[in-house]
């Protein structure tokens, strides 16, 4: 990793998905990092790190080619698609627009945005809540357990399962 940040492992490995007009979904992952800021006054920039192989500046994991929209809610602050890298690898893109209710919210907080995409490891998601600036990256790898709202995008990843337990309806 470039830049000045910081890069720990978490111990929570579990990522909560919430999609418009829907429950929490739960991702479980085999491991979990995140990238922190140093400079209070920059937050996140000009950050380059490396996810098993696949190499990334501050968001750039969240830029692609529109695919496929895929228009589940019809929520006007949510984007929800099928995107795809400059080598041609698909992910699934998760924008989110947050209310803001002060200064400090446009700074750090207003957009929430996701990545998951599947290597040769398995699936990994790459999430961000930010605004002017940039607080902290999160990284989760291997994921090894979801609910039944993740089996529409394993389809559009055309990635198969990689063993991912997939827990049953309620």
């Amino acid at each position: 990793m470039e830049g000045d940040e910081n890069v720990e492992r978490i111990d929570n490995t579990v990522f909560l998905w919430f999609q418009a007009g829907s429950k929490r979904n739960i991702l479980e992952f085999q491991k979990a990092f995140q990238i922190r800021y140093r400079n209070y006054d920059a937050g996140i920039r000009d950050c380059t790190y490396i996810v098993r192989g696949r190499t990334f500046t501050d968001l750039s994991c969240m830029k692609g080619e529109t695919v496929v929209e895929i228009d589940d809610k019809k929520d006007k602050d949510d984007v929800y698609e099928v995107r795809a890298y400059s080598d041609g690898r698909k992910f699934i893109f998760h924008g989110s627009t947050k209310p803001t209710f002060d200064f400090a919210d446009r700074e750090w907080d207003h957009y929430g945005d996701l990545a998951v995409y599947a290597d040769e490891q398995g699936v990994n998601l790459i999430h961000c809540s930010y605004g002017y600036k940039i607080p902290r990256i999160d990284i989760y790898l291997g994921l090894k357990k979801a609910g039944p709202f993740f089996a529409p995008i394993l389809e559009h990843l055309q990635c198969g399962d990689f063993g991912i337990e997939m827990e049953s309806q309620e």
